[in-house]
């Protein structure tokens, strides 16, 4: 009854209020999260119970650099996330999923990194904040949450927001997208899962719609827009300069296995 009612309203726009649109694709996303399974299928995550993951925010600027080829052996290892990149001068604090936003700006474009080894349950955390956003139980300051798998061929091959938005038809993601970006993205939180997956431009002037979305989101009228990105250490280096916070995913401890 959702998809066919979003689909009304955007099929007959002229008569309806734009609120209507930005009202009836916040269920549409809602109803897309309530099916989502609680792990990804294609992701072997023996713990899938992301309240139990213990989160860091690392505070400090001394950030290792994983490029010198004298520590080669410590890039392999890095690559298999068993070593932490966090240099002398950062330490880590604890911090609950629904502070990871509290040293961002209150107003304009926000990014938050989340790091993590391989498997540890990144794009778990993802799903677990869409189903906790879909009930109403975390980050209802937003009213639209777009969930982005970086590793999906149609989302790396994206030239604008209409293509990386959940739709019924292309038509209902062009009108959504056009009154989104009005607002320059304000009110939306985009969770880009994958960035170590995604293939970066080579070129520093030619840069893609996602890494527009992630680095200057102005230049595609998203400037008020909130992104968060899930990465291993080893690849977001290149990030780390130009985000808010960065959160790393210590995994489980004995006794949250144990619950």
């Amino acid at each position: 009854a959702g998809e066919e009612r979003l689909a009304f309203v955007l099929q007959h726009g002229s008569h309806c209020q734009i609120d209507d649109v930005l009202v009836e694709y916040n269920r549409y996303l809602k109803g897309i999260y309530q099916c989502l399974p609680s792990a990804p299928t294609e992701v072997n995550t023996p713990f899938p119970r992301c309240h139990f993951l213990k989160l860091t925010m690392l505070e400090g600027e001394g950030t290792r650099t994983l490029h010198d080829p004298d520590q080669q052996d410590l890039l392999d290892l890095a690559m298999r996330g068993r070593v932490e990149v966090v240099g002398e001068k950062g330490h880590k604090i604890p911090v609950e999923l629904e502070d990871i936003f509290r040293k961002c700006p209150k107003q304009g474009h926000r990014i938050v990194l989340i790091e993590g080894a391989p498997g540890i349950g990144k794009s778990s955390l993802i799903i677990h904040i869409c189903h906790k956003w879909e009930t109403g139980e975390l980050f209802s300051q937003f009213q639209w949450v777009v969930r982005v798998l970086l590793r999906d061929p149609a989302v790396q091959s994206a030239t604008c927001l209409t293509d990386i938005l959940p739709h019924l038809t292309k038509d209902d993601a062009f009108a959504v997208a056009a009154e989104i970006e009005k607002l320059f993205g304000e009110n939306c939180l985009f969770l880009c899962d994958g960035f170590d997956e995604y293939p970066r431009s080579k070129s520093r002037h030619l840069k893609s719609f996602i890494e527009k979305l992630i680095e200057n989101p102005a230049e595609i009228n998203l400037g008020k827009s909130t992104v968060v990105v899930t990465s291993r250490p080893v690849a977001s280096g290149e990030l780390r300069a130009s985000v808010n916070a960065r959160i790393e995913i210590m995994g489980f401890g004995e006794k949250e296995i144990h619950a």
